[in-house]
This record gives C-alpha cells, sequence and structure tokens, in this order.
C-alpha cells in the first residue's frame, strides 16, 4: 500500500513535508546540546577527537606518525582503523577543537544513514514501508545515541552497510553498470578503515556479492573485475597496514576473539552469543540499563512488530526485484557475527550495523499487520496509531533519560573530565602535579582537558608501564601514581600540586571535585 493511499484526499505531494519533519525531528535530537548528552567524554571518543586535532594540527597522529593508516590509541594492544579521526580532523580544523567538534561526524554520518535507508526501504517495499522505517529509526534510542558518539563503530558501520545495501539494489536496477559497480566496490573497500570488526563484515558482504554480481551480470567477468578493482581501492590503506604492519592490524581481534575449537561447546557459546544480540531482553526490555555506551537499543513498543517482521520478512518482500530480501537476513547475521566471536555480548557497538537494519524489520511487521486489516479505513487508523504510540514512547524514553544524570553519564569518566578541568585552573601555578591514579587512561583527560597541544604531547617526556595496553606513569610534567608513591616522590619544598581520592592531613587543602559521591582533593605541598 503507498503511503498516499494513507492521506486520503490529499495531494500526493504531502509525503514530502512529512519526509522533512521526520527528518527534522531527527537532526534535532542528534545535534541538540551535543557536547553535554551523553556527558563528556569516554575514553574511546577522547582518543579519537584527540589524534583527530593532533592530524589537523601536526598532520600526523598523537604518536607522531605522519598520515596514519592505522592509530594506536591505548597501547600495543589497541590499534584501530583511523577513519573517524581523519573525519573528526576536518570538523576540528573547520571549527576548532572541541567535544561538539569531535563528535559532529557522527551526527551528519547518522543523518546520511537515514536518508539513505528511507530511499533504500523505498525501494525494496514501497512508501508506506519506507516512511514506516524512517520513523522508527529516527525515533530508534541506539540510532539516536551512536549519532551522538565520536566512536568509529557508532556510525561509521551501520553508514556503509546501509550505503552498501542502497549502491547494490542501484548495481541490479542499471543492469550492472560500470559506474555503480565500481561505487559498491569502493565503499565496501573503504569500510575496512572504519571499525576493527567492519574488517570481517565487509570482507564477507564482499564475497557475498561478488558471487551475487558474478552470476546475474550479463558481462561476468567485466563486472567482477570492476567489483574487485573498486573494493582493493578502497581497502588500500588497509591492506597496506595487513602487509607492512601485521601486528598492529590484527591486535585488537587478537585479545578478544574466542579461541576456535571444532566442538559442541564452541558452537553453543557462538549461537548462544546470536541469540543475546536478537533477545528482547537486550533489545527492548531493558530501557535504562547500560549496554557499551546506550542505555536502550530500540523502544519497547517495537517488540512484536519486529519479530512478526523477522519471521514474514522474506515472505512480505520475495517478489521484490531490486533486492532478494534474503539479503537482508543476510547483512543481519553479518553485523552480528564479529561480536558473537568474542566474549562480551551482547555487544551494543559491535554489533551497531542493526540500527540501519532492526528498523526495516520492525516496519515490515507494522506493514505485515496492517495488510490483514481489509477496511482501508481501519488500515489508515492503524497505522497512524501505531505511528502515535512510537512517537509517545521515544518522548517518554527522552524525558526520563535528560532528566537521571545517571542515565546521562553511563559509561563516561565523569570525574576524570571534572578533574581535568579543575586541573587547567591551576596547572600553570605549579611545577609538578601528582594524580593519584584513577580511572581508566587518566593521561588522556590531562592532554585533552588541559590545553595541551598536539606537538607538546609529541614532544613531551613520558613514561608508560606495563606491555599490551598503556599505563602512563608521567605525562610531561603530570604523575599518574598511588598514593604511596606520590608521598615518596615529594619533597616538602618543591611547588607541587597533590591529588588525592581521600582527605590528607599533612598537606594544604585548596580545592576538590565531586561527581556522583566520588571525590577527589587538591593540595599544596
Amino acid at each position: 500500500m503507498e503511503i498516499s493511499a494513507l492521506y486520503g484526499s490529499y495531494k500526493p505531494y504531502f509525503k514530502y513535508p512529512t519526509l522533512i519533519i521526520i527528518l527534522s525531528v531527527a537532526f534535532f535530537l542528534r545535534i541538540y546540546n551535543l557536547d553535554n548528552y551523553p556527558s563528556q567524554l569516554h575514553v574511546d571518543e577522547l582518543s579519537n577527537i584527540y589524534d583527530g586535532y593532533s592530524i589537523a594540527e601536526t598532520g600526523a597522529d598523537r604518536w607522531g606518525v605522519k598520515y596514519p593508516v592505522i592509530l594506536r590509541a591505548y597501547g600495543e594492544s589497541d590499534n584501530r582503523p583511523p577513519m573517524y579521526s581523519w573525519l573528526s580532523a576536518i570538523s576540528i580544523k573547520t571549527l576548532g577543537y572541541s567535544v561538539f567538534a569531535g563528535r559532529l561526524p557522527s551526527v551528519i554520518l547518522g543523518m546520511m544513514s537515514l536518508l539513505l535507508l528511507f530511499f533504500t526501504a523505498r525501494k525494496i517495499g514501497g512508501n508506506l514501508f519506507a516512511y514506516l522505517t524512517l520513523l522508527i529509526a529516527a525515533l530508534s534510542p541506539w540510532h539516536i545515541m551512536m549519532s551522538r558518539l565520536a566512536l568509529e563503530a557508532a556510525t561509521l558501520t551501520p553508514f556503509f552497510m546501509i550505503l552498501t545495501i542502497y549502491l547494490f539494489i542501484r548495481a541490479r536496477e542499471s543492469n550492472y553498470r560500470s559506474f555503480n559497480i565500481i561505487c559498491l566496490g569502493l565503499c565496501i573497500g573503504f569500510a575496512t578503515s572504519a571499525y576493527q570488526s567492519a574488517k570481517l563484515i565487509f570482507f564477507l558482504a564482499s564475497v557475498l556479492l561478488f558471487i551475487d554480481l558474478f552470476r546475474n551480470s550479463p558481462h561476468r567477468v567485466k563486472t567482477a573485475l570492476l567489483f574487485v578493482l573498486g573494493t582493493g581501492i578502497g581497502a588500500l590503506p588497509q591492506l597496506y597496514a595487513a602487509i607492512a604492519m601485521p601486528d598492529q592490524f590484527f591486535s585488537r581481534a587478537t585479545g578478544t576473539l574466542m579461541a576456535f575449537s571444532f566442538s559442541f561447546d564452541y558452537f553453543k557459546a557462538l549461537g548462544k552469543n546470536f541469540y543475546l544480540n536478537l533477545s528482547p531482553q537486550f533489545l527492548f526490555l531493558n530501557f535504562g540499563s547500560y549496554n557499551n555506551l546506550t542505555i536502550a537499543r530500540l523502544l519497547t513498543v517495537e517488540m512484536s512488530f519486529f519479530y512478526i517482521g523477522l519471521i514474514l520478512f522474506y515472505w512480505k518482500f520475495k517478489d521484490n526485484k531490486n533486492l532478494n530480501p534474503i539479503y537482508i537476513y543476510l547483512f543481519i547475521i553479518l553485523s552480528i557475527l564479529p561480536g558473537s566471536l568474542t566474549f562480551d555480548n551482547p555487544h551494543a557497538l559491535r554489533s551497531s550495523c542493526n540500527t540501519v537494519l532492526f528498523p526495516m524489520i520492525s516496519a515490515a511487521g507494522i506493514v505485515i499487520i496492517c495488510d490483514v486489516i481489509k477496511n482501508k479505513n481501519f488500515r489508515t487508523i492503524s497505522v497512524f496509531a501505531i505511528s502515535l504510540i512510537i512517537i509517545l514512547n521515544s518522548v517518554s524514553n527522552i524525558r526520563v533519560y535528560v532528566s537521571n544524570a545517571e542515565l546521562i553519564g553511563a559509561g563516561q569518566q565523569n570525574l576524570l573530565v571534572r578533574l581535568a578541568k579543575k586541573i587547567n585552573l591551576y596547572k600553570d601555578k605549579y611545577s609538578h602535579i601528582y594524580i593519584e591514579d584513577i580511572g581508566n587512561q587518566p593521561y588522556m583527560y590531562i592532554a585533552g582537558y588541559c590545553n595541551m597541544h598536539p606537538r607538546q604531547f609529541q614532544n613531551a617526556y613520558k613514561r608508560i608501564d606495563g606491555v599490551g595496553w598503556d599505563h602512563f606513569i608521567q605525562l610531561d610534567k603530570y604523575f599518574f601514581l598511588d598514593k604511596e608513591s606520590i608521598t615518596k616522590a615529594t619533597v616538602k619544598n618543591k611547588k607541587d600540586l597533590l591529588i588525592f581520592k581521600s582527605k590528607q592531613t599533612n598537606y594544604l587543602l585548596i580545592d576538590s571535585v565531586d561527581v556522583h559521591h566520588e571525590k577527589m582533593f587538591f593540595y599544596a605541598n
């Protein structure tokens, strides 16, 4: 059923104002108070933003590597593709170094993914299906949050997933026109620089699409060669990294993957992980429960529509000439697979591609239910009623979220942010600053929030302890030690700033920070 039928006597172009309204609301939900929802700043966001700042200012990452194709984040075990940092370098160069500028690429990518999702859904199921898909995705807690985080997993992988599907449909529609085949290949190749798990997702996607193109194109060899050429060009940075620096290329996978064994226990664990990423507890029933920087995944009212759509999606769209619906199932499997191969499941970041796939499944469930209603007026009322319920569920979630400081700060290191901002007020008055070691990678908050220019960071004296993951002991005049070591390292006649987790009696208390009942105390030596 076309969307224009739902509007009765209204003119067909009424659908365009509707599209503009949904996209405008979506943009507002992704851009409003971007600095503070969620609160500043997750440790991985800060790494990406500061590397973007460094690239914008020096042409190198914070470790001094020129034009990086792999970023060393927090140690030898934490190397990641650089695309998000390169994108944030553009926004930081334009707007200056800030949380807003660092997160802005995610907002833009999130909005672009919504547009692509709308056009893709329209090609699969028509206008009604497209508008329902867009409405659900625009109000999805998962998609909104991913569009507000400066993380490579958040919007880059969903963006490339929906772009791949859209370009694949365009290639088929154009009878495998060369230009469209090259664009499809480039898209898949570029996606390998997006996120660690994207390497596996889009490698498998390339194999899947290569087989389809080779089987169905009237010019098999030419199409296959053009697809391989485009993919190879797009993937060149990561192909180079895999050959020139294999340890860095595979480092994250080495530490997170379950050890493979051809055993019942291994495949049982894999199957359980798949289920967990599709379970109602993870997707619908745990609003307010934290999972990898999300506090909700999908709207609760979607649940029945989602599982109906998941079961009947193929049946509903099996006659579609643009895309065999079996591919949507295959792309969902590919999106869940990398996370399922690891220990930590369910995982909202590693399976983030589903932020653009699952809205199509829920929308399909709504369309299938409405198709059962034979009376046109009842069917129209049902669609509007379901749309209204979706909107009300989203409004309710948003109201709870913005009024709850714990939800806003879930997963963020709020104490370190406040601490670094306060240190910024004192740093020029003291020759050494000793900080009782807290949190995850506190040195990054000093660099990011104490106005440390990337060149200063690159040239600063550094003492790092540990193998695999960094444990900073010293960055320039900042020291990160336990309380006993700080006491031993300081001499009374030095002009030092000492920061402890608990109150001290033998120093002069000058300030403190307090975040959610966590405190740090500032003392002059």
